[in-house]
């Protein structure tokens, strides 16, 4: 056989179909390894942010002074924090203390989960990394995205009265929800409030007046206010209008005792 006999042959002849189970099968195995590869490398950015994430905490706790400078507070109050039941029964979640500072700011010093041990560890915990993190917090706000241009109008607008209402979850391991006060709120000179008072009462000896404002989900907030204590709200109630135009109790919290500082 010649040469041109040869390519004659060759040109005659087809090479046979891949079967199908073939394609699929090396379809399958280039999915798997880019999937590999894709989760080596999301898992390794992970570690890589984690470490760094770590290592930024190391370095914020270690630069905010162990002994924080002393803050004089004229009074505190210790107050409960109560969820109700469907049958309106109340258990006692959490205690705290807290004052208010010269905005009409409620400031937690100290909290505790009676019930929850194991809870009651965490959340002190949490309480003391958010304390020794949060100068590091603010510059990386500072740094992100529209983080500067947000505290700057949270700074422009200034302080503004808040109220620590309710846990902020179930466990109130996380932490307290706080509730924003109207702007002329915390200032004893009006009275604590901006606009009709709905209710006012007396506790623990201190005459306090209450403003009640609507939330979503046919829910109301009512804060009871003590102009003597800097507007400190000694009561505050979350209520639900029900569908024969009844309200009930969601949640509360109300103070147990002041204490004064001279």
């Amino acid at each position: 056989m010649n040469d041109m006999e040869l390519d004659e042959l060759l040109n005659q002849w087809t090479t046979p179909a891949a079967p199908e189970s073939l394609r699929e099968r090396v379809r399958t195995e280039i999915y798997a390894r880019t999937e590999r590869r894709t989760a080596r490398w999301i898992w390794g950015k992970r570690l890589l942010a984690g470490a760094a994430l770590a290592s930024l905490l190391v370095v914020a706790t270690r630069a905010v002074p162990q002994t924080l400078p002393e803050v004089h507070r004229p009074y505190t109050v210790l107050s409960e924090f109560v969820r109700y039941a469907e049958d309106g029964s109340a258990s006692v979640q959490m205690y705290s203390t807290s004052y208010n500072d010269e905005y009409g700011r409620e400031i937690l010093v100290a909290r505790h989960l009676p019930d929850n041990p194991v809870g009651d560890v965490m959340a002190r915990t949490l309480d003391a990394l958010g304390e020794a993190t949060a100068p590091i917090r603010f510059r990386l706000l500072r740094l992100s995205p529209g983080g500067a241009d947000v505290l700057a109008r949270r700074e422009a607008y200034g302080p503004i009265p808040t109220v620590n209402t309710e846990c902020a979850d179930k466990t109130c391991i996380t932490g307290v929800a706080h509730y924003f006060l109207p702007k002329a709120a915390g200032n004893p000179g009006i009275g604590c409030v901006e606009g009709p008072v709905v209710a006012s009462e007396t506790i623990l000896d201190y005459s306090t007046v209450a403003i009640q404002l609507p939330l979503d989900g046919n829910r109301v907030r009512t804060v009871w206010m003590a102009p003597a204590l800097g507007c400190f709200a000694l009561k505050a109630t979350t209520e639900r209008l029900q569908a024969d135009g009844s309200f009930r109790l969601l949640s509360g919290k109300q103070a147990i005792k002041v204490r004064t500082n001279p």
